[in-house]
């Protein structure tokens, strides 16, 4: 049963008794939670490995087989591979037939259905349930009584029965049972590429896996009606993750290579970077040495100079004696 919500759904009553909606369902009911409610590849796990422990007897002696909908959830390597590798068959019913060819359809969820939707009308026309809104709880109670009231050992045997699945009788389906739409024609004659479909696709019963369509998860998408087999769908699967995990190398040594180039301009800059500081550093060096040499030069000069520059005394003197030796007037 996969419900919505998380999976800690429970309710406390006034004596302080907890419930869950496991409570309601039958004994051994599997929940799973997920929202919006639905099956993915996750839950489709989780049921595969309760069916592989309910029927290890019987795989112990031959292989069982399990008859499923395209569902895409329920084409996926994990699940496929898990039925391989424990004895199990596991055959996609072709899609939009499973109304014809599903024994749980043909048989059993239709009483099901029928016995849910009169319990719920009850509930929703009693007076006492006026101010009442249906709950998990009261939806998983009429869903078991539904339930045990549909899967009977007759309600089972009759859908693989009817299906043809057992005791085998190909001959339960006539050929209007899956008739492929015709284009228009006006002479009333069918289109001779549809039939030619319908004779490979539903009456020889070739495999079309190689033109089934991947999706994003990795899944086969079996809408237009694959029939193929667990070996061709793991082929399928397994060639696009092998495709995507090629993808996701090729960006990953992208990313490295990106990495790489970054380290490689950033040790160039850094190159570049010392060597415009040792240029620097030596022109610094150089106008030291001149201006050193300059200052060198000058204080020669003027010590030249102050050598040989006269004392104040001196020239005081030759004035002097200048001014005595000129004769008078």
């Amino acid at each position: 049963m996969v419900l919505p919500g998380v999976e800690a759904k429970y309710r406390t009553l006034v004596d302080g008794e907890t419930q869950t909606p496991a409570d309601f369902l039958p004994p051994g009911a599997i929940v799973c939670y997920k929202t919006p409610a639905g099956v993915n590849s996750d839950i489709m796990g989780v049921w595969v490995d309760s069916y592989l422990r309910q029927t290890t007897e019987l795989r112990a002696t031959g292989k069982t087989m399990v008859t499923f909908d395209g569902y895409a959830s329920h084409l996926s390597i994990p699940v496929l591979r898990k039925f391989r590798d424990n004895n199990v068959i596991a055959y996609a019913l072709p899609a939009h037939t499973s109304h014809a060819t599903q024994p749980l359809d043909v048989a059993v969820f239709g009483p099901m259905k029928a016995f849910a939707r009169q319990r719920l009308s009850v509930f929703a026309n009693s007076p006492d349930n006026s101010r009442s809104n249906l709950n998990v709880y009261g939806a998983c109670e009429m869903i078991t009584q539904a339930y045990h009231l549909s899967m009977t050992p007759a309600n089972i045997k009759a859908g693989f029965g009817r299906t043809g699945i057992h005791p085998v009788d190909p001959a339960v389906f006539a050929d209007s049972t899956f008739e492929l739409s015709r284009t228009y024609a006006t002479d009333d004659s069918p289109d001779e590429a549809w039939a030619d479909v319908a004779a490979r696709f539903f009456k020889d019963g070739r495999s079309l896996a190689s033109s089934a369509r991947i999706l994003k998860n990795g899944t086969l998408d079996t809408g237009a009606g694959f029939h193929v087999t667990t070996e061709a769908v793991i082929a399928l699967l397994e060639e696009r993750a092998a495709a995507k995990r090629a993808v996701e190398e090729r960006k990953s040594q992208a990313a490295k290579d990106r990495d790489a180039n970054k380290e490689v301009r950033a040790s160039a800059r850094a190159e570049r970077a010392g060597a415009a500081a040792a240029r620097a550093a030596v022109r610094v060096a150089a106008g030291e040495v001149a201006d050193e040499r300059n200052l060198q030069t000058l204080a020669v000069d003027r010590q030249g100079r102050q050598a040989a520059a006269r004392s104040m005394a001196a020239r005081r003197a030759d004035a002097k004696a200048r001014v005595g030796s000129t004769p008078s007037a």
